[in-house]
């Protein structure tokens, strides 16, 4: 399978003969192996990177799998400004410390919908699934595979341990007390945040017991589940965190918003989650295993192995880590607003596809799909700005 992507990437890219690639999207193998044929080629492959504010993205040369030198150049520079700009995005800062919820907006519709399943909500579920596989079953005129049952039962096994884990008779997850601790939010698995950036630690439960084994003997790590991934984990997963003496399971349902469970945090530890960004913005310490555009901020320090761990921690303890992000989480917007757009890519895609199906648009989605169209354009045009500078620069 792999040789055949290979194959009929590099037989495409020849038969084109491009100067750039642009792409929108990070999350599939097949994006790696553009970014390797493309960069063995010699051809610019321009991707999208995300800040993790609002919806902001900026330009990636390398699929985000280190960061881009021009951002890091970029980055210093606007942090020698002084101007009335500066002051724009340091107002910017405390306004959002000031927010009552840190959720991107983006994100309320599928995370918060996801905090509430009953046993209708399980019935539901069932039974729309069930009607599914009947219905293509009619139209097929035969039986559906072994795999296409698998998959179903699968379905229905999510559902029902869904249904287990909001109901009263969960017993892996405890509700906080007045201790110290460290946060770390789990991740939606799998999505590039993990397969791409960081595929030496997909495995959560690893990073969980390297955590409690390195961090100071009187802390406790509070791990939260990524709302999405309710369901999905075998419940063995959750029965051996919560064998784990000094590691508690959240009550995922009374913490949707973060921002109280980072603000009471000794340091958020994160594969490459938004909520490292969110700990800097509101001067708390984070920590990350991989690769990401918010990485130039002194607060946010890289663990390239779990035996760095335990350093980072004694700094986090003994007071050796920058103290006020504000200056720092300042230039990281101006400089991302500089380099990049404010453009929520899944817009783009569901508009374009009710095109494509040929569905109408009614006039304020034709609106909306124009602008969007228009940023993703600056978008691109803000990356070939980027490239030019730098072969001028050579």
């Amino acid at each position: 399978w792999l040789i055949l992507n290979y194959d009929k990437t590099e037989s495409l890219i020849d038969l084109i003969k491009p100067d750039f690639i642009f792409d929108i999207e990070t999350a599939e193998l097949q994006k790696s192996i553009i970014n390797e044929i493309a960069y063995k080629k010699k051809i610019t492959y321009v991707n999208i990177e995300y800040t993790r504010y609002k919806d902001f993205i900026v330009p990636t040369f390398n699929l985000g799998l280190e960061l881009d030198q021009y951002f890091v150049e970029a980055y210093q520079k606007n942090k020698d400004q002084k101007d009335k700009d500066h002051d724009k995005y340091i107002n910017e800062i405390l306004t959002y410390r000031n927010l009552d919820s840190i959720v991107v907006k983006r994100n309320e519709k599928y995370v918060f919908s996801s905090y509430q399943f009953n046993f209708f909500d399980l019935l539901k579920r069932i039974i729309r699934k069930s009607y599914n596989i009947s219905l293509a079953t009619l139209r097929l005129a035969r039986f559906p595979t072994i795999q296409t049952i698998k998959k179903v039962l699968w379905h229905y096994t999510c559902y029902i341990r869904k249904f287990y884990l909001y109901s009263k008779f969960n017993k892996y997850f405890t509700p906080p007390i007045n201790e110290q601790y460290i946060y770390m939010p789990l991740h939606l698995i799998p999505e590039s945040t993990t397969f791409t950036k960081t595929p030496m630690y997909i495995n959560e439960l690893m990073l969980i017991e390297a955590i409690s084994k390195t961090m100071p003997i009187n802390w406790k790590l509070y791990v939260k589940e990524h709302p999405m991934m309710v369901g999905e984990r075998e419940l063995s997963f959750y029965a051996k965190v919560a064998k784990i003496p000094n590691v508690k399971l959240l009550d995922f349902k009374n913490h949707k918003e973060p921002k109280d469970l980072i603000q009471k945090s000794k340091t958020v530890v994160t594969i490459t989650g938004s909520s490292a960004f969110e700990a800097a913005i509101l001067n708390k310490p984070a920590i990350v295993f991989g690769s990401v555009a918010y990485n130039v901020i002194s607060g946010i320090k890289v663990a390239n192995s779990f035996e760095d761990l335990e350093h980072l921690f004694k700094l986090i303890q003994t007071n050796n880590w920058p103290q006020d992000n504000t200056i720092d989480c300042a230039t990281y917007l101006r400089t991302i607003d500089e380099v990049g757009v404010n453009l929520d890519i899944e817009i783009i895609i569901e508009l374009s596809a009710k095109k494509i199906k040929l569905q109408s648009l009614d006039h304020n989605e034709k609106i909306e799909l124009r602008n969007t169209i228009n940023s993703l354009m600056l978008f691109f045009e803000k990356a070939v700005n980027i490239c030019n500078d730098q072969v001028n620069n050579k």
